[in-house]
């Protein structure tokens, strides 16, 4: 209960009290005027005075409930307009904080994209960082790969050095060594004498043919293989003649050179007769007896 009601709670006992006393009066003035009159204006008197003095205190009570209600209006009223100045500061906060939002917003966009942007160029940079390692292993290799055909360069230079001077020695000596077969009439053609530096294989023919130089009585005897037998001129081959089907026993002719071939022919100079008989067309050779 505020004070104003408690104000006019005492104010409405005291009204009560001051209309049961008047009551009380008049019910005793109409026992005893007279007695009662002077003590009814004793009462009369202190109920107004106690009136007086209640609606003193009542006019004092409400005087100090409008004081009191002027300073709550006031402080209400200042309460308010810092409420209001509060509101508005809050308000101004609140929109600075948005808008401070959307700067964070902005920037942490701005540096996630630029985060990226490093990212990239890390990785970027990385593969430039391996692309340039690789190039120079490689520079090195080939470096390595330079210095070594340098000096294999080197010293094949100084191998074919050595190999000219030796071909110009080997020349000086082929032409030395030409003009010395020119002058002992021996051919200097290597197939020529192929058959004195290779063992002949091991073939068989026969005699396709013979004939007699009467100038200085050289023999020659074609037999039926060459060159694709493995004959080559120099090779020796043995003439015989077998066993014959009426019994006529086997004869070893001779010995011949071979000194000229072709790939199927050969033709022989006979090195070596014997008196066992003449050779014939028909007769047996062989390079190994």
């Amino acid at each position: 209960m505020t004070t104003l009601g408690k104000i006019l709670t005492v104010m409405t006992v005291l009204l009560t009290v001051v209309v049961m006393m008047m009551g009380a009066a008049v019910y005793t003035a109409g026992r005893n005027w007279r007695e009662s009159y002077v003590g009814v204006n004793s009462q009369l008197e202190q109920a107004r005075r106690l009136a007086t003095t209640t609606q003193n205190e009542h006019e004092n009570t409400v005087t100090e409930l409008k004081r009191q209600l002027e300073e709550a209006t006031n402080r209400a009223n200042s309460f308010q307009a810092q409420t209001d100045r509060l509101t508005e500061e809050n308000e101004q906060k609140e929109n600075e904080l948005v808008n401070t939002r959307q700067e964070r917003d902005v920037a942490i966009r701005q540096s996630s994209i630029a985060n990226q942007e490093a990212e990239a160029k890390r990785q970027e940079t990385e593969r430039h960082r391996n692309v340039i390692a690789k190039q120079q292993a490689e520079l090195n290799e080939l470096s390595r790969k330079n210095r070594e055909l340098t000096d294999q360069l080197y010293n094949r230079d100084v191998q074919v050095a050595e190999v000219t001077e030796k071909h110009a020695r080997l020349l000086k000596q082929y032409a030395t060594l030409q003009e010395v077969l020119s002058h002992n009439e021996i051919d200097p053609n290597p197939e020529a004498h192929k058959g004195l530096t290779s063992p002949p294989p091991v073939v068989e023919g026969l005699v396709m043919d013979t004939l007699t130089i009467t100038a200085d009585n050289t023999k020659l005897i074609e037999v039926s293989v060459g060159s694709d037998d493995g004959l080559a001129i120099g090779h020796n081959m043995y003439v015989y003649r077998q066993e014959k089907a009426d019994g006529t026993p086997g004869q070893y002719l001779g010995e011949i050179k071979i000194m000229r071939v072709t790939p199927d022919r050969a033709v022989g100079r006979l090195v070596l007769n014997t008196k066992n008989g003449i050779i014939e067309r028909g007769d047996n050779v062989t390079t190994k007896l």
